[in-house]
């Protein structure tokens, strides 16, 4: 009789701390779901635009933001646009490098579904290049 009450004690054990783990990971999902990317890429070529736009697009489908500034570099004359997401992650754009845009980097501007946050004149005057109307950039915050 005694050996069948410590196997169902420790049976009980298990079971209950199989239950807390699955709590634990229950909570830990509802809380994080583990896309956080705090990453900085930096994007110079065609196929790198793609790579960057697709973890854009990702990163903003719960939160549709974006946070863009652009500038030049001392010392060089490269024009630089920088997209972060409310996530972490951010893609550092080299305009002077990319000659041929793929359509999915001109769609992620233009898409009205997004918020995007610009910190100066530079940027919105950057971003009308790629055809982003002036209207859709009165948003601003100091980033």
């Amino acid at each position: 009789m005694c050996i069948f009450k410590t196997t169902f004690a420790m049976e009980a054990l298990i079971i209950l701390c199989i239950l807390v783990y699955l709590i634990k990971k229950f909570f830990e999902g509802l809380f994080d779901d583990g896309d956080d990317d705090h990453t900085i890429d930096r994007v110079d070529s065609y196929d790198k635009c793609i790579n960057a736009v697709s973890k854009l697009r990702r990163h903003c489908y719960n939160e549709p933001k974006l946070y863009l500034r652009s500038g030049r570099m001392p010392n060089s004359n490269e024009q630089l646009l920088e997209i972060r997401t409310h996530r972490g992650y951010c893609a550092v754009f080299n305009l002077s490098a990319i000659r041929i845009w793929p359509k999915s980097f001109l769609d992620l501007l233009q898409d009205r579904s997004l918020t995007r946050f610009t910190s100066n004149p530079y940027t919105n005057k950057v971003l009308r290049q790629f055809g982003v109307p002036s209207r859709e950039l009165n948003r601003r915050i100091i980033i």
